[in-house]
């Protein structure tokens, strides 16, 4: 299997960055007061760079997931639904499924169905960074993209993963999002993304066949 190494992962966002970034200010950095109770969602991803990742199962969905600091994450695995795992301080989502259909199943239309479940990351206006062909799960069509949403100038950077694929009548669906603001924001989603990449979804380990049946029809809203 093919893998983005870090520094890698780092480059690419990096040249992407490099013509717009703004320059690191001048002089010694400044003070933090007593009185600073909100964390600096820019520097989470240096932190997690130095955290252990352990292993979280979803027994739902058959897969064991390393998070950073997994004692921090909102966790959500329900019978019916997404495995969910939630990071408030780093505006970081995680979502992911097997899913089972009745005919045969490839990359495009799992992709079809699980939009149909739940909103991913759109790919109009998207700067793809880079995109993969990955084993995962083994014998499955998936393709890893590494992006980053449209943005103005002065909005907070978003990044994503997506991944999907399929085989036989099973998909697979993964989706990690993340977002930071004011200066330093592009290099803290880029590394978020890079670790992510690296150390949690390449790291993925399938430990069932248990897949859940997409519904035919979306349902009514509010119902």
């Amino acid at each position: 299997m093919k893998r983005i190494g870090l520094n890698t992962a780092a480059l690419l966002f990096a040249g992407l960055f490099g013509c717009s970034a703004a320059p690191p200010p001048q002089g010694p950095p400044p003070v933090p007061t007593a009185s600073a109770k909100t964390p600096d969602t820019r520097l989470i991803g240096a932190e997690w760079a130095r955290a252990k990742f352990a292993p979280r199962e979803s027994l739902v969905h058959g897969f064991v997931m390393p998070l950073p600091q997994v004692e921090t994450w909102a966790i959500s695995d329900p019978e019916s639904g997404w495995f969910v795992a939630k990071h408030e301080a780093s505006n970081t989502t995680i979502a992911a499924r097997m899913l089972a259909t009745d005919g045969l199943a490839n990359r495009a239309r799992c992709e079809k169905r699980a939009r149909d479940l739940l909103p991913l990351p759109e790919r109009e206006g998207a700067t793809v960074v880079d995109r993969q062909r990955v084993d995962l799960p083994s014998g499955f069509d998936t393709v890893l993209e590494v992006g980053l949403a449209p943005t103005n100038p002065g909005q907070p950077i978003e990044g994503f993963l997506l991944a999907i694929g399929g085989w036989a009548k099973k998909c697979f669906v993964y989706t990690l999002t993340t977002r930071a603001a004011g200066p330093g924001a592009e290099q803290a989603v880029g590394d978020r993304l890079a670790l992510f990449v690296e150390k949690s979804f390449l790291d993925l380990r399938f430990t069932t066949d248990l897949v859940k049946a997409v519904p035919r029809e979306k349902p009514p809203v509010g119902q």
